[in-house]
């Protein structure tokens, strides 16, 4: 999957986000992934995780002008730690693996850092302890 800015109604952020959540719900689960605001220093944009361009996701829903492009995780993290929004994982949290070989695995953070967090996995029956980038984690 990749990240997408996507330009919408000022203001109207949330309703987008409510908007494709839902829709996950109805069948767009594994096509569309995270959905993300910054608030306040980014009004009008939202940031979609999706498996192709969301322009057909986003059909139906007036709030929306035009997607920008796709963007790294990078870019939204830096964007996000900017307006003080950003907060890594902490130790406890379930976080999905989203690349590499242990692509698609479920784990609890043992130890969070600002880029990097160590993630317990249940891998071939044993519990074992792997370093993951951020970028390569979300929330499960």
């Amino acid at each position: 999957m990749h990240w997408y800015a996507v330009q919408v109604t000022t203001r109207h952020e949330n309703k987008v986000k409510k908007y494709l959540e839902k829709q996950k719900n109805n069948g767009l689960a594994g096509k569309v992934g995270q959905v993300l605001t910054i608030q306040d220093s980014l009004s009008g944009y939202v940031f979609i995780e999706s498996d192709m361009w969301p322009e057909p996701y986003l059909r139906g829903l007036a709030t929306w002008h035009r997607v920008i492009g796709q963007v790294s995780w990078a870019e939204i993290a830096g964007m996000m730690d900017s307006a003080g929004q950003f907060t890594p994982f902490k130790q406890g949290d379930r976080v999905e693996i989203l690349g590499g070989p242990l692509m698609g695995l479920i784990g609890t953070v043992k130890h969070a850092g600002p880029e990097r967090s160590k993630v317990v996995v249940t891998f071939f029956n044993d519990k074992v302890a792997v370093e993951v980038e951020n970028q390569m984690l979300r929330s499960a």
